[in-house]
C-alpha cells in the first residue's frame, strides 16, 4: 500500500510538471515530461491492484478490477477535456475527437468483457452473491456498460455532424455513467473479491 502511495504522489507531481510545461515548454519538451505521469500513473494502479489483489485470476484480480476500470474513466475524461478545446476553436479538426470516442468503446468492450469473464471464472457463492445484488444490474451492467455505450454512441453521432456543444454535453453524462458504472464494480469487488 506504502508503494501505491508513492506513485500517486509522484502521478501527482508528474501532472504539475506536465501542466507546468504545457504552459511554458516545446512541443517536444511536453511530450518527454509527459510520460512521467504515464509512467507513474499505471505504476499506482498496478500497486493498488497488488494491495487490493484477490486470490481470483491467479492473484490478478485485483489489476482485473481495476485497469479496464481506469482506461474506461480515463478515456472518458480525456475525451470530455478535448471535447472543451472544441468549445473554444470549433474550427478544428472532429477527427481526434471521433478516435477518442472511438477508444471509448473499446475501453466498454474491455469492461465488459471482464465482467464476463470475471463472472464465469468466480466460484458459485461469490457468482451468486454478484449476480443477486441489485446495484451489480442497475450501477454496473445498465449504467457502467450499457448506457455508457448508448452516451459514447450519441457522442459520436454529434462528432460526426460537428456539433461540438452536444458532443461536450454529452461527455459530460459519459463521464457521470461510467463513474456510476466503476464505483458500485469495485465496491462488489472489495465485498465479493470478483473482479467485476
Amino acid at each position: 500500500f506504502a508503494s501505491f502511495v508513492h506513485w500517486t504522489v509522484a502521478f501527482t507531481a508528474g501532472l504539475a510538471l506536465y501542466a507546468l510545461f504545457c504552459a511554458v515548454g516545446t512541443d517536444a519538451a511536453r511530450r518527454v515530461v509527459g510520460v512521467v505521469p504515464v509512467v507513474a500513473g499505471v505504476m499506482a494502479v498496478v500497486r493498488a491492484a497488488s494491495a487490493f489483489g484477490s486470490p481470483l485470476l491467479g492473484g490478478r484480480g485485483g489489476l482485473v478490477a481495476l485497469m479496464p476500470a481506469a482506461l474506461l474513466a480515463g478515456s472518458a475524461l480525456a475525451g470530455m477535456l478535448l471535447g472543451h478545446w472544441y468549445l473554444i476553436s470549433p474550427d478544428l479538426s472532429f477527427r481526434p475527437l471521433r478516435r477518442i470516442v472511438l477508444l471509448i468503446f473499446v475501453t466498454i468492450g474491455l469492461q465488459a468483457a471482464t465482467i464476463v469473464m470475471a463472472l464465469l471464472v468466480a466460484g458459485p457463492a461469490a457468482r451468486q452473491q454478484v449476480l443477486t445484488d441489485v446495484s451489480f444490474w442497475l450501477l454496473v451492467v445498465a449504467t457502467g456498460v450499457l448506457a455508457t455505450a448508448g452516451i459514447n454512441g450519441l457522442t459520436y453521432y454529434f462528432a460526426r455532424i460537428r456539433a461540438n456543444q452536444p458532443a461536450t454535453a454529452m461527455l459530460y453524462v459519459l463521464i457521470v455513467a461510467s463513474l456510476m458504472g466503476v464505483i458500485p464494480a469495485h465496491l462488489l469487488y472489495f465485498s465479493t473479491q470478483v473482479p467485476v
